[in-house]
């Protein structure tokens, strides 16, 4: 993986000191909207990594957000990994009260470019619109949880 930055860096070390009733209390500042700069989460960062840590203290080996390529220009963000059994899942997060279609677009292309067996999941403090639900169910093959 690539070289952390320094608030990648305090990110994580603030997710790993959190177990099951950090994250419980967590989520509800999310749902409330209270996670964000002002409680030392840039926009987005604490549901991303609320997330890697849940699969983490659920003993599943998962990744916190990276880029590709590591250490470069980066062209894409991975939001998350994690790895059960024999599937890996590459996740979105979306903090927002619905997710567009385009998050489901760019979760397909990211598939495109792994194997076949790499799947997607998006995670969200919202919904989704009726048009990111339709594009989700009609790409085939089936690859993304939502």
């Amino acid at each position: 993986m690539a070289a952390k930055s320094d608030a990648d860096k305090e990110y994580m070390a603030r997710a790993e000191k959190m177990g099951w009733k950090e994250l419980s209390a967590l989520w509800e500042q999310i749902k409330a909207g209270k996670a964000g700069p002002a409680e030392g989460w840039e926009d987005g960062k604490a549901l991303e990594h609320l997330i890697v840590r849940a699969f983490l203290l659920s003993n599943l080996f998962a990744e916190y957000p990276f880029d590709v390529p590591p250490g470069g220009k980066a062209f894409e963000e991975i939001d998350g990994l994690v790895v059960m059994g024999c599937n890996t899942f590459l996740f979105e997060c979306k903090d927002k009260p619905k997710v567009a279609i385009e998050v489901i677009a760019k979760l397909i292309n990211q598939l495109l470019r792994r194997p076949g067996t790499t799947l997607g999941c998006v995670f969200t403090s919202g919904g989704f619109t009726s048009t990111a639900l339709l594009l989700a169910d009609f790409s085939v093959p089936h690859r993304i949880l939502l």
